[in-house]
């Protein structure tokens, strides 16, 4: 099994769109089956830290997001939460 280090490495080896574009798996509206979606990061703030997700976890509260069972979900929605990453890139802030 590799680790994320060298599944990092062997996209970028093949010039991945993996550093400018984001991709995930997201409903466009509520209850629609998740689809490939891509889309572009934004500009870090003083306090952020760009993180490239490998693995995360989907859990019930993902299902009902989706579902905007609270009536607070807003669309594209990407579900998921306790990442697996590497930090790629931080804020000034923040010393090396």
């Amino acid at each position: 099994m590799q680790s994320g280090a060298e599944y990092l490495e062997r996209r970028r080896e093949k010039k991945s769109i993996l550093s400018s574009t984001i991709f995930g798996y997201a409903s466009m509206q509520v209850g629609e089956l998740l689809k490939p979606f891509y889309y572009g990061p934004l500009e870090l703030g003083e306090k952020d830290v760009r993180v490239s997700v490998i693995h995360c976890g989907i859990c019930h509260t993902d299902i009902q997001a989706v579902n905007d069972y609270y009536g607070m979900t807003t669309y594209p929605f990407v579900p998921g939460q306790e990442i697996v990453g590497m930090c790629r890139k931080q804020a000034a802030r923040y010393p090396a």
